[in-house]
């Protein structure tokens, strides 16, 4: 099992909303090949002194092509937790995962706790520069992966109290 792991470090684009906050957008979509059985981490760290707070967050990924078994796993937390300490969502190794989250609005397909639970869960996620966000992808079928991984986030960005 290889796990894969990249940091993103590239906003697309950030607007400021009031004197202390602005919002930031990240695309985060990952096209890396996730070998059968591995795991491959996102880190999404803000700058040093701010705290990014997740507002929206979308992730799709197709079923890898060919498997015949297993299962994925997909989800967002601090990047000092591993996938399955917080909530995740899952499908077999023929299903689409899928997870938006709007505020007050949540779909995802199987997800570890109930969907209004994980959807409180993603509305309360903060990650700092040195607790930062991550997105995990669990890859536990019996092929490789090589869907891309669409990744997006609105998040919104203040100072760290001093």
């Amino acid at each position: 099992m290889t796990d894969y792991t990249r940091k993103v470090d590239i906003v697309k684009d950030s607007a400021n909303v009031a004197n202390r906050k602005k919002i930031v957008y990240v695309d985060a979509s990952s096209s890396t090949t996730v070998t059968a059985g591995s795991l491959e981490t996102i880190t999404i760290q803000p700058p040093q002194g701010k705290i990014w707070k997740v507002i929206q967050f979308y992730f799709k990924v197709s079923a890898p092509a060919g498997a015949t078994s297993g299962n994925q796993y997909a989800g967002i937390t601090n990047n000092q937790f591993s996938l399955f300490e917080q909530p995740y969502a899952s499908t077999t190794y023929s299903g689409t995962i899928e997870i938006r989250h709007y505020p007050h609005e949540y779909n995802l397909l199987k997800p570890s706790i109930s969907v209004e639970e994980f959807g409180h869960f993603i509305e309360r996620l903060k990650g700092s520069y040195d607790y930062p966000l991550a997105v995990k992808y669990q890859n536990a079928t019996d092929v490789n992966q090589t869907n891309t991984r669409i990744i997006k986030l609105i998040l919104e960005e203040e100072d760290e109290a001093e």
